[in-house]
């Protein structure tokens, strides 16, 4: 019962900006059960976020360092659930933090596995294709990006890769896309 009311602390300490207190309430419940896949899941959130959001309430120095405990959690995380869906959302969280690093081919496969675990999930798709993106695989990009559209046809980052990659496919032929986007009328 501890854990459960420690986790929703934490939780809602996330939820409330308090990010050090949350990190705090993780690693009480880590220290406790040890197994808590969603805790090992959510404090590499938390790390993950004190990298990326420009929040001054944390005294955390090092942003290399914020990555690189979030990543440790979310691999610890993947070890400790047998959930393909959860391991699935798991590596796409990775490809996220990849992707973050400047590292495409991780986040490549990364997102490969989110995959193979969940091929219905339009994320992962679209992680894949940003990875690729990154490695200057267009074709590969693009494909990904409108897998993702026919799983979640609303797929907001999935759009605007396609969007922006219609050009990119074609650059040695820019009028030709003018003409393209001109017949469907875009």
């Amino acid at each position: 019962m501890k854990i459960k009311k420690l986790l929703e602390r934490a939780e809602h300490n996330f939820e409330e900006g308090f990010l050090e207190e949350a990190i705090a309430d993780f690693n009480e419940v880590i220290e406790l059960d040890p197994t808590c896949w969603d805790a090992y899941e959510s404090r590499g959130v938390v790390y993950r976020e004190l990298d990326l959001n420009d929040n001054k309430n944390h005294n955390l120095k090092s942003p290399l360092k914020e990555l690189y405990f979030a990543t440790c959690d979310l691999e610890r995380a993947i070890d400790l659930t047998d959930n393909p869906e959860t391991k699935a959302m798991l590596h796409i969280e990775l490809s996220y933090i990849n992707s973050v690093y400047g590292e495409f081919c991780d986040s490549a496969i990364n997102a490969s596995i989110a995959i193979s675990l969940n091929p219905n999930n339009a994320i992962g798709y679209t992680r894949r294709a940003i990875s690729l993106l990154g490695l200057e695989d267009y074709d590969g990009s693009l494909a990904d990006a409108k897998k993702a559209l026919e799983i979640e046809p609303n797929q907001p980052e999935a759009l605007i890769l396609v969007k922006a990659m219609n050009p990119i496919q074609k650059e040695e032929s820019y009028l030709q896309n003018i003409v393209l986007k001109n017949e469907i009328n875009l």
